[in-house]
């Protein structure tokens, strides 16, 4: 679920080492990584670590981390609001049966625990 994060992230570094006149080879070398994990997390596929991510932007002489990682984070959508955009009304009202039954029996084994 990154909607296109680490692309963003592998774009931006790559522009950024650019701006720096610094390898892949030279980036590497200042976070501790292979030249191919760098030119995996350049084209979008290889997912960074919250350490690395910092890493990273040290490497590349950055202030923030934000500078780095690009923020434009969706809003959060409740997973009912989300459901019932493709289902009809039947199927709705049967997960939410589902659902309650679930929390209901839950509920249960705690109160018996």
């Amino acid at each position: 679920m990154d909607d296109g994060l680490y692309p963003a992230l592998g774009e931006r570094m790559a522009r950024l080492r650019r701006d720096l006149k610094i390898t892949q080879e030279a980036l590497a070398g200042r976070v501790g990584m292979s030249r191919a994990t760098i030119a995996s997390i350049e084209a979008g596929r290889q997912r960074v670590t919250l350490d690395q991510a910092y890493q990273l932007a040290s490497a590349l002489e950055l202030d923030s981390l934000a500078e780095l990682v690009p923020l434009d984070v969706k809003r959060y959508e409740p997973i009912h609001a989300a459901m019932e955009k493709g289902l009809n009304p039947i199927q709705v009202s049967q997960i939410q049966e589902i659902l309650r039954s679930g929390l209901a029996r839950a509920n249960a084994t705690r109160k018996r625990s």
